[in-house]
């Protein structure tokens, strides 16, 4: 229900600027988007390659896939509404978070990460 009532309040403000810094940690949390190889932390020489790291995240953070539909159009809403520069501080944050939706086991969340993703490029330029 709360995501429902962000969601609706991010389809009806001109400006979520303001918003920013404080929902994307949370959405981050939501996801476990912080670290999702599970290696920032291990020494360089035990890192897995770019083809052994995670393609589908098997025990999502967020049980309801509801939720995380939801989420994940919050976050097409938040990049293609915002000027790219606004986002710039919380790029790492936004990319982290489009990647994890893009590895969510339920296809919809998958679709709707894509689309996040395509808004973000579209809102960056060059």
């Amino acid at each position: 229900m709360a995501a429902l009532i962000v969601k609706e309040f991010f389809i009806r403000s001109d400006d979520l600027t303001l918003s920013i810094p404080y929902l994307l940690p949370i959405l981050v949390e939501k996801l476990n988007a912080d670290d999702l190889e599970g290696v920032d932390y291990m020494p360089e020489k035990m890192k897995p390659s770019s083809n052994q790291k995670a393609q589908v995240m098997i025990d999502p953070p967020e049980k309801s896939e509801a939720v995380r539909v939801i989420i994940a159009e919050i976050m097409t809403i938040i990049v293609s509404t915002t000027l790219f520069d606004c986002m710039r501080p919380y790029v790492d944050n936004i990319v982290n978070i489009c990647k994890a939706l893009c590895m969510d086991p339920y296809g919809e969340v998958i679709i709707e990460g894509t689309k996040a993703i395509s808004e973000f490029s579209k809102a960056g330029g060059d």
